[in-house]
């Protein structure tokens, strides 16, 4: 587990395929990652009044998908894309988390 500049806390699964992240009181959970190019993400314990996105940028500094939460989930489909690393950006309110995401 490490945490970042804001606190957040950043855990991986033993078996390095979902990712584990915390903003306030939101559990964030990514998964598969190594991906095929469809990637999900499940936001724990969001309010009715709190806004959530997913953001997906290429080493370009391109972005790639923006994507608004639909209740608790989101999904990103990137199959289309080449295999590489992308970063994925998690906003809640007004804090976020990045994360390195491998498309295979």
């Amino acid at each position: 587990m490490s945490y970042d500049q804001d606190g957040v806390v950043n855990e991986e699964d033993e078996s390095g395929r979902e990712i584990k992240d915390s903003l306030e009181s939101n559990q964030i959970h990514i998964y598969p990652n190594p991906t095929d190019g469809h990637l999900s993400i499940r936001i724990d314990s969001l309010k009715k009044d709190q806004s959530a996105f997913a953001l997906l940028i290429d080493t370009d500094g391109k972005n790639i998908v923006y994507q608004y939460a639909n209740k608790n989930d989101i999904s990103i489909d990137f199959s289309d894309r080449d295999p590489g690393i992308y970063i994925l950006r998690i906003e809640i309110g007004n804090l976020n988390t990045e994360w390195k995401i491998i498309k295979k």
